[in-house]
């Protein structure tokens, strides 16, 4: 470690310093370890004996997983982290107590918390989780906090929030709408619908809200819009919800078996949809990754098995088949007899396993991509085979049903090794002409190469080699990247009511938000965010400006100590930016990164803290233009992304030539 920090340009006394203070977070974190950690991870420890995935949760982590399974909370609607044993505001939430009341700002301390009828309990130096729980509390009860300012802890106020439910819109069903050039140039419109799990059972705001009918919505939306095709991304959904993946399924089949339930004993369950509506008709494509896991793979597996969709992405999926219940210890164990306040935690248990509709389990070998796109995370040990204990696959008798019949509204859309034969081919050309594919496999080649290194020099000239080597590696390839998103598919964002209606309020919010001296937070810096509105017609965005590479922009600093020189009214030399960006780049972002207290001690006694102030907004503005993803809602298109919408106009391409295809066999 202290190896790697002196060959990032800093000195002995700096890195020294820096390692010092990760050392002792690692240590209060190590000496936080209550009684309730000790039994989650000793008991957990001992279930994995039997599978991966069954574990015991202690009554924090059942309420946290409870939490993300229904997509709320009840609190005041702040993300919090530890800074040095302070706890500090990340972000408020859209919609929550904290952000309406316009009395907390991200980047506030929080000092002390106080119950409805209590006294207040100092905080600091306190776990986090322990904090969390102070806040978290019965829906319209009252809570106390004792903030400071971002970087002024010598000033407090108190305020009282109403505990509320908090909806993590966040985290609901997404789209977009791509416009993809086909193979004759003309751009057809390609949905996207990314679902980052299955979810449901919400509460408050949020109780009708669940993945099937967030799906269903914004499906309507995409079809209102024009959309030719859809893909479906579940590239980095973990699972969830079992009825939600058949309910979800149902969306695109008109009826049929999805999944077929083993349990202990042998007996097999089937679960089909039995309802003949269809959100959708028309050509289907589901992208995949190796994260892709247990309710996606019901999905995937279950629409390649109807010939409903095109399964495109990693060669596999994870290859969890396997299903958990979770039990309560308090209400399961009847002779222990708790009271109604007592809370003993929960046991996740593997009580059965699942196989697609044809007999096969996607336990070990996941879900096969119809068009198989490399991967970096072929490289990786993240599938369930590479889990110790991992449950083995086997097959069972499949179901008796018609798969192959074409008696269906959507049967011209649907996939056979014809389809499948010819859109591989012209994936392939594309795969053997295109750069974004040549970039792919250098990443890949560079991946592995450094993956499969078992020794690390300790020779400083040796190291500093390597990373030099890595330095030009990764600017060549952020200039390549930068490249080739000049040619990205234009896109539009679709959002659920809900989200649009929490964005609307929120950016209400922002407005109306007065900073501590009465201004506006429009384009001024507030600790680590930077309130970035490129016009006034345009969107508030949040900007944390530990997300800038410092390292790329110190490529452009000619031009950035310009415009941090004409806002300060006097002269900056670029050699003076250069060490503070040098300083920010190898900064610890959890703990180190206020970019106006380094910028505040680098000009100390040549210019005030007022002057920066009013300067650093102008000089995160030219940031932002060099670097628009930072403030940008809009994820890279990577390349499988990319392809999977590529090939969906393919499809219409092949379907509109009538082009012959090998029946199902």
């Amino acid at each position: 470690d202290l190896v790697q920090e002196t060959l990032n340009d800093q000195t002995s006394a700096q890195a020294l310093d820096k390692l010092s203070r990760r050392y002792t977070r690692i240590e209060k974190f190590v000496r936080d370890f209550d009684a309730k950690n000790v039994q989650e991870v000793f008991l957990t420890s001992i279930g994995s004996l039997y599978d991966p995935h069954t574990n015991f949760l202690s009554t924090d982590t059942l309420e946290e997983f409870a939490n993300q399974m229904q997509n709320s909370f009840v609190g005041i609607g702040a993300s919090l982290r530890d800074e040095d044993g302070y706890c500090v505001i990340q972000e408020l939430i859209s919609g929550g107590p904290a952000e309406k009341s316009g009395l907390v700002r991200p980047g506030d301390t929080i000092l002390a918390v106080a119950q409805e009828t209590e006294e207040a309990v100092d905080v600091v130096d306190m776990k986090l989780k322990e904090i969390v729980k102070k806040i978290r509390g019965k829906k319209d009860t009252k809570v106390t906090l004792t903030l400071a300012a971002a970087g002024d802890l010598g000033t407090r106020r108190q305020i009282v929030l109403t505990r509320n439910d908090i909806p993590l819109t966040d985290n609901l069903a997404k789209a977009e709408m791509y416009e993809v050039p086909g193979p004759d140039g003309r751009a057809r419109k390609i949905g996207l619908v990314k679902l980052p799990s299955f979810y449901g059972d919400g509460v408050g705001e949020n109780a009708n809200s669940n993945a099937s009918n967030d799906v269903e919505e914004l499906i309507g939306k995409l079809k209102k819009l024009g959309a030719e095709g859809i893909v479906l991304d579940l590239s980095r959904n973990g699972g969830g919800l079992l009825n939600e993946a058949v309910k979800l399924t149902g969306l695109f089949i008109k009826t049929g078996p999805v999944v077929q339930v083993k349990d202990t004993t042998g007996n097999v369950r089937v679960d089909s949809d039995n309802s003949v509506k269809i959100a959708y008709e028309g050509p289907l494509a589901v992208l995949v990754s190796r994260y892709s896991a247990s309710a996606s793979e019901i999905v995937a597996g279950a629409l390649k098995a109807h010939n409903r969709a095109l399964i495109v992405g990693d060669p596999t999926t994870h290859g969890k088949g396997s299903v958990q219940t979770v039990r309560e210890l308090g209400r399961s164990l009847g002779f222990l007899k708790p009271s109604a306040t007592d809370k003993m935690g929960a046991a996740k248990v593997t009580i059965q396993k699942f196989y697609l509709p044809k007999g096969d389990a996607t336990q070990h070998k996941g879900v096969a991509s119809d068009i198989a796109i490399p991967s970096i995370n072929e490289q990786l040990k993240i599938g369930e085979s590479d889990l110790p204990h991992a449950l083995p696959w086997d097959t069972i008798d499949p179901v008796d049903f018609n798969f192959g019949n074409t008696d269906v509204s959507y049967a011209k859309y649907l996939v056979n090794s014809g389809l499948i034969g010819q859109l591989k081919e012209r994936y392939q050309k594309r795969f053997d002409s295109l750069p974004e594919f040549k970039l792919l496999a250098r990443n890949i080649e560079w991946f592995k190469k450094r993956k499969d290194e078992k020794e690390v020099p300790l020779a400083q000239n040796e190291r500093r080699r390597i990373r030099d080597d890595d330095k030009l590696f990764k600017k060549q390839n952020d200039e390549e990247r930068d490249r080739l998103a000049l040619g990205n598919f234009p896109v539009t964002p679709v959002l659920l009511d809900i989200s649009e209606a929490k964005e609307k309020e929120h950016q209400k919010q922002l407005l109306e938000t007065k900073l501590p001296d009465g201004s506006s937070v429009v384009n001024r810096l507030s600790g680590k965010l930077f309130y970035y509105q490129a016009s006034a017609a345009a969107p508030i965005r949040e900007v944390s400006v530990d997300k800038f590479d410092f390292e790329k922009l110190s490529a452009h600093l000619a031009e950035l100590s310009d415009a941090f020189s004409k806002a300060v009214g006097t002269a900056t030399d670029a050699a003076t930016l250069g060490r503070l960006f040098n300083e920010l780049k190898n900064g610890e972002r959890t703990a180190d990164f206020q970019i106006a207290t380094v910028f505040g001690k680098a000009f100390a006694g040549k210019l005030s803290q007022a002057q920066i102030d009013k300067a650093l907004p102008a000089l995160l503005a030219a940031m932002i233009k060099l670097e628009p993803r930072v403030a940008d809602d809009q994820a890279d298109q990577e390349p499988s992304l990319r392809e999977s919408l590529r090939l969906m106009t393919d499809w219409l391409d092949l379907a509109e030539k009538k082009v012959a295809q090998v029946p199902v066999k």
